[in-house]
Parts: structure tokens; C-alpha cells; sequence
């Protein structure tokens, strides 16, 4: 490889990972509501969030915010 090519792809990698700790939003349906969080189908993946706003409605589709593209944080806003 030459000198070129490797920072090229360093410069790759580093524009890859600041894009994965964007604010990313998906729209996503909601699967079950308990409580003040619901369980999310997200590109086949469930996940269990809290939300925003009024009760999501099951089988409804709703935004959900995932911070610094960390489901860990992720929320739906329910308007």
C-alpha cells in the first residue's frame, strides 16, 4: 500500500465513526406499551425505550431518537 492510500482509509474509518455517533432517527412501530416505555420493532430488532408525549397506540409508527447511536439512550416522541 502506499502512503496515499493509507491515509485515504484512515480518513475513511474516522468519518465512519463520527457518523455512528450522529443522533440517528428511525421511524419505528411500537409492539407493546408498559407503562411509561413501550418495546419498539426497529428493522426487525425489538427494543424497550421510553417515550415522550401521550400513550402510544400499539401497531401505531412513531419517530424514536437514538442519541449518539446509542440504543442504550433511545426514546420515542409520541405527539
Amino acid at each position: 500500500m502506499s502512503v496515499e492510500q493509507d491515509i485515504v482509509d484512515s480518513i475513511g474509518i474516522v468519518v465512519k465513526k463520527a457518523m455512528e455517533q450522529n443522533t440517528q432517527i428511525y421511524q419505528c412501530r411500537v409492539v407493546a406499551v408498559n407503562g411509561k416505555r413501550c418495546t419498539i420493532d426497529m428493522n426487525g430488532r425489538e427494543l424497550d425505550v421510553g417515550y415522550y408525549g401521550s400513550t402510544p397506540r400499539k401497531n401505531s409508527v412513531y419517530p424514536v431518537f437514538i442519541p449518539q447511536g446509542n440504543t442504550n439512550i433511545a426514546f420515542a416522541l409520541i405527539l
